[in-house]
C-alpha cells in the first residue's frame, strides 16, 4: 500500500467519523435546551427562547430571553435540576416597549460569578439599560446593580450593597445619596426599569437642577484668585467629582467658543474647549453682562452648577466674561 493511498483511506475515515462527534456536541446541548424549553412551555406557553447562558460555576441555573406571540420579550432564571427546569424568575417589565430590531440584546455571565446581566444599546446610542442579578443568602434573586443612560454618558445608576442593605445612587461614577433597599423594588421579578428612572430622578433632583439663580453673587477678584484652569485633566477631575465640586462650589477659568445658544428668560450656550489633550463641551448659564454670540470666543470664570440631562454634559454658571 503506498503512502498515498493511505492518506487517502485515512482521511475518508476521518469524514466517516465526524458526524457521530457533531452529533455528540449537539446532543450534549439538547439536554439543556429541551428543559429550557419545558420551562418556557409550563410558564408561557406562547414563548419561544431567543437566547440563554449558564450562570455560575455549577451551570445548573441559566438566564434566558423569550419573546411571546404578542412580540414582548421577557427574561427568566431558571433551574436545571428543579422539577421540568422551575422557573425562579420572570420579568416582563425589563425590556417593555422595546423592539428587540433597534438595538442589540445581550445576556451573559461572562465572569461565571453567579452575576448575570441582561444589556440592551439601541442602534443609534439613544438608549443605554444595564441591569446585574444576583441570588441573596436567602436565594432568592435580586437586582445587584442598574445602569441608564446610552453609549457615551453613564447618566445614572445604582448598586445594591449588602453590608448596609441600601441602594448607592451614582450619577457619572460619583455617589451622591444612598437610600434604603426598599426606595426601588429590587426583586428580579418585580424590577420595573421606568419606576427604577422616575426614583432616581426624583432624588438627583437637586443635581440635576433646572432653574439656576438670576444674579451671581461673588465678585471678580474672588473668581480669580479660586479659578482652576479649564482643561482636560480639569473636565475630567470634574466629570469624577461632580457633587463635591458642586457642592463646594469651584470656580473655573475657561476659554471656548459659543456652537450655539438656547434660547430663554437667561441666556445658556454650549461653548466648545480646545485642549492639547482632547476638545470637550459645556454647558454655560450666562450671568454676567455680556451678551454671547454663536462662534464668538469668550474668556469666563464659570463655577460648578449641575449636570444637564438635556445635553449630556456639565452645567455651569458664568459670573463674570471678558
Amino acid at each position: 500500500m503506498t503512502r498515498h493511498t493511505f492518506s487517502l483511506m485515512l482521511l475518508l475515515f476521518s469524514l466517516l467519523l465526524l458526524p457521530i462527534f457533531s452529533f455528540g456536541a449537539q446532543a450534549e446541548n439538547e439536554p439543556v435546551e429541551s428543559l429550557l424549553a419545558a420551562a418556557i412551555q409550563e410558564n408561557c406557553p406562547d414563548c419561544q427562547l431567543l437566547d440563554y447562558a449558564p450562570i455560575g460555576q455549577e451551570q445548573t441555573e441559566y438566564i434566558i430571553l423569550t419573546l411571546d406571540s404578542e412580540e414582548k420579550p421577557a427574561v427568566m432564571i431558571v433551574n436545571t435540576e428543579q422539577p421540568a427546569a422551575g422557573v425562579a424568575v420572570r420579568n416582563d417589565k425589563i425590556l417593555e416597549g422595546i423592539p428587540l430590531d433597534t438595538g442589540t440584546v445581550q445576556i451573559q455571565d461572562h465572569m461565571l460569578d453567579g452575576y448575570p446581566y441582561i444589556e440592551y444599546r439601541a442602534a443609534d446610542d439613544s438608549e443605554f439599560l444595564y441591569v446585574v442579578f444576583h441570588k441573596n443568602e436567602s436565594g432568592i434573586w435580586q437586582v445587584h446593580k442598574a445602569q441608564f443612560g446610552d453609549e457615551w454618558y453613564d447618566l445614572y445608576w445604582f448598586r445594591y450593597e449588602d453590608r448596609d442593605q441600601k441602594l448607592h445612587i451614582y450619577l457619572t461614577g460619583d455617589e451622591l445619596v444612598a437610600l434604603s433597599g426598599d426606595a426601588i423594588s429590587i426583586l428580579a421579578e418585580d424590577f420595573d426599569p421606568a419606576e427604577a428612572r422616575a426614583c432616581l430622578r426624583d432624588e438627583l433632583a437637586p443635581f440635576l437642577l433646572n432653574q439656576e439663580p438670576k444674579e451671581y453673587d461673588k465678585t471678580a477678584e474672588e473668581c480669580r484668585n479660586a479659578a482652576w484652569l479649564m482643561n482636560g485633566t480639569a473636565y475630567d477631575d470634574l466629570l469624577e467629582n461632580l457633587a463635591g465640586r458642586i457642592a463646594s462650589r469651584q470656580i473655573y477659568a475657561v476659554t471656548g467658543t459659543v456652537r450655539y445658544v438656547i434660547p430663554g428668560t437667561i441666556q445658556r450656550a454650549v461653548f466648545d474647549i480646545s485642549d492639547d489633550w482632547v476638545p470637550f463641551s459645556l454647558l454655560i448659564s450666562n450671568l454676567s453682562d455680556t451678551e454671547w454670540t454663536e462662534g464668538s470666543t469668550y474668556m469666563l470664570y464659570v463655577e460648578a452648577y449641575a449636570y444637564s440631562e438635556t445635553e449630556r454634559i456639565p452645567w455651569l454658571l458664568a459670573g463674570y466674561t471678558q
